[in-house]
């Protein structure tokens, strides 16, 4: 089969001699830059190799076509539909709690906001950036090298901080991998949105119900079951048509949001103009420094879809040129509406002490205007708001779970089961189209939409058994002030502490120019040659948001004054430490150290290493390369065995042994500098 013109490959090729790696060593080849360099090989060697794996375990992954990739408008959409949920609605009550005045939360609102623009920057300059693949290009556009010349590109790939935390911390092997793996399997979910849709359906069934003493907590738990089950069911069904809902969803919540910031403004000026009670006076309990930290976090939750595109930034269309454009659009609407609107709740219904906080806030931000039909009203369209946001939250996170996958850290389970949930599949509207071609070149053109339909039911699967621990075992409104604090302490502020702070140290590494440093302060990058995205006055943003995180995690477990939402029961008496909530988040990470030392356990006892093989196919499109399929290979390799000396790797039900001729280095990448050609 012919080249493909325009096409590239980045691949690996055979592992140069000696002897079979140590039992018990990790080892990962995902694309990053690393020292060894391979022979380039076309795409018809590309499409000879698949068939070479066939008795192999192996996953082939397709990326969307160029008419399937999500455009700039879908991604603003994205981060919309995701953000706009139920954090902007029921978070502010909680803000105010622990804040304890109403311009101390207006402040936490918009320092909220820049911390995670800060975060949604360092974001952006990791994923335009890595991984990285040695490709020879006829004429690469915007670079300067000759036909034929080998040059370091970076191609985005889907996960997220995934990708920017194994290219910062690649040592031990695998580590960083399994932290993140298990932290986002756990808590990269929505299963406190869940809930709280159970709970704006049994306010729009019976409206004078608004605590959680007259609520039946089955049917809440049932209903978060049931809306998380059709966002899955719906993920799976159509890739288009959740794309198209999702915009829809965004449109009509940016639209509400900005209604109530010019809503609750206009109807305060025009009846007494309440919003001249916005003070630095505290009112309530909250106030202390533990309560205003706890009240930046909550106040951070409702900014949290910044990361959204991230995780499927390689299906995403012009990710270099459009992509920062609407990512900082998303940001920047968002940092003005979301504090314009609380502005707006306490113009409404302000903000006196904490026994006249009302248990939603929008909900008694519209009573005000229409006291009979606002509850019902707006339950039903919050609760619609919140499918939408669900729905976001699958399509993306079921990705990212899929890209864990790849990377083998299910292996501790089995090989069978890791490749189950890293392969991707048909949706079920796409049978109803012709089948895909068998020619591999025709097919990287068009073919059915793909979906990770396994990792889609794994991440139902998780987020049905939050909903279930916390649901049962607490009120439904602090389940879910429980599960959101957790998903942000976890996903947003721990990783993402770890992201910025490793995006830091590469910066400074370089700055210093000390020997093996990875040169990311230059355009064009001392040992990788890639052009980097760079914000406004960087580093400046590297830096707000490496301290304000790390400031954040300690400061998290100071004590707090005011009455807990999460681990107080009405009367007031505690159910847990105050400590409890930042404990349980940093005990996801535990969890995966733990997972990594099992795996390594495994293998030592087990004289055998787990070798995972990620071979991209890349093309180039407007002068940026894009990944268009990707072959995952997963097997185990033991130690040379004495009767195969000399001989061919043997496959052993699925598992490898290694040959004279083959070698996996433990702690390295064996296709870390990928190679391609046009």
């Amino acid at each position: 089969m012919a080249d493909l013109p325009g096409m590239q490959v980045a691949a690996p090729a055979a592992a140069a001699p000696p002897a079979a790696p140590p039992a018990g060593s990790l080892h990962s080849a995902s694309g990053t830059a690393d020292d060894e360099e391979y022979d380039s090989t076309s795409l018809e060697a590309w499409q000879q190799r698949l068939a070479n794996l066939q008795a192999n375990r192996r996953v082939l992954d397709f990326a969307p076509t160029t008419r399937q990739r999500i455009g700039a408008f879908s991604v603003v959409c994205l981060v919309m539909n995701r953000t706009i949920g139920t954090g902007i609605f029921a978070q502010p009550v909680v803000v105010l709690r622990y804040a304890g005045s109403s311009g101390v939360a207006i402040v936490l609102w918009i320092a909220a906001g820049l911390i995670v623009y800060c975060i949604t920057l360092c974001w952006l300059e990791l994923g335009l950036s890595v991984p990285t693949y040695m490709v020879r290009s006829q004429n690469t556009q915007g670079q300067d090298n000759n036909a034929g010349e080998k040059v370091r590109v970076s191609a985005p790939r889907s996960g997220g901080d995934k990708n920017y935390l194994e290219y910062i911390y690649r040592r031990p092997p695998m580590l960083i991998t399994c932290i993140f793996g298990i932290t986002f399997l756990i808590f990269g979910n929505l299963a406190g949105n869940s809930i709280q849709f159970g709970m704006y359906v049994e306010m729009a069934r019976n409206p004078e119900c608004l605590e959680d003493s007259c609520r039946n907590k089955g049917a809440v738990i049932g209903w978060a079951i049931l809306v998380l089950t059709f966002c899955s069911l719906f993920n799976v069904a159509t890739r288009r048509y959740s794309i198209l809902l999702n915009n829809i969803f965004a449109v009509a919540k940016m639209a509400f949001v900005v209604f109530i910031v010019f809503a609750g403004i206009g109807w305060s000026r025009a009846n007494g103009n309440a919003c001249r009670e916005i003070d630095w006076t505290t009112r309530g309990s909250g106030g202390s420094f533990g309560d205003i930290i706890l009240a930046l976090v909550y106040a951070m939750y409702p900014y949290g879809g910044y990361e959204q595109p991230f995780y499927v930034l390689a299906e995403i269309k012009h990710p270099r040129t459009t992509f920062p454009k609407a990512a900082n659009l998303a940001m920047i609407l968002l940092i003005i509406f979301y504090p314009l609107a609380n502005v707006s709740y306490l113009c409404m219904v302000p903000y006196t002490d904490d026994a006249a906080l009302p248990p939603n806030m929008a909900i008694a931000f519209f009573q005000k205007m229409n006291e009979q039909i606002a509850t019902r009203l707006v339950s039903i369209i919050l609760l619609v708001f919140i499918i939408g946001n669900i729905n976001a939250q699958t399509f993306t996170a079921s990705r990212v779970k899929q890209e864990v996958a790849k990377e083998g850290i299910l292996g501790l389970l089995g090989i069978p089961v890791s490749l189950f949930f890293a392969r991707g599949a048909p949706t079920w509207l796409s049978y109803l189209r012709p089948k895909d071609s068998t020619d591999i070149g025709r097919r990287l053109r068009s073919h059915r939409e793909q979906t990770p339909v396994a990792a889609t039911f794994l991440h139902l699967g998780i987020t049905i058994v939050l909903v279930l621990a916390f649901g049962l075992s607490l009120p439904p409104s602090r389940s879910y002030a429980l599960l959101t604090f957790l998903q942000t302490f976890t996903i947003v502020i721990l990783l993402g502490c770890l992201t910025v702070c490793g995006l830091l140290y590469l910066k400074i590494d370089s700055w210093l120019a000390r020997p093996g440093n990875r040169g990311w302060l230059s355009r064009k990058g001392q040992d990788d040659g890639v052009r980097r995205w760079r914000p406004y006055f960087d580093p400046m943003p590297n830096i707000v948001a490496a301290a304000s995180l790390v400031f954040i995690v300690a400061a998290v477990f100071v004590p707090t004054r005011a009455k807990s939402a999460t681990l107080t029961e009405d009367d007031g008496s505690t159910t847990l430490p105050y400590w409890a909530g930042p404990l349980a988040g940093w005990l996801a990470a535990i969890i995966g150290i733990g997972w990594w030392s099992a795996l390594q356990i495994a293998q030592k006892r087990g004289r055998w290493t787990l070798v995972v093989t990620r071979d991209p196919h890349l093309d180039q499109v407007d002068g940026n390369y894009v990944q268009t399929a990707e072959t995952v290979v997963h097997r185990k390799v033991y130690e040379q065995a004495p009767d195969l000396e000399g001989h061919d790797v043997a496959d052993l039900g699925g598992h490898q042994v290694a040959h004279p001729h083959e070698v996996a280095h433990p702690g390295t990448h064996e296709a870390a500098d990928q190679e391609g050609h046009v």
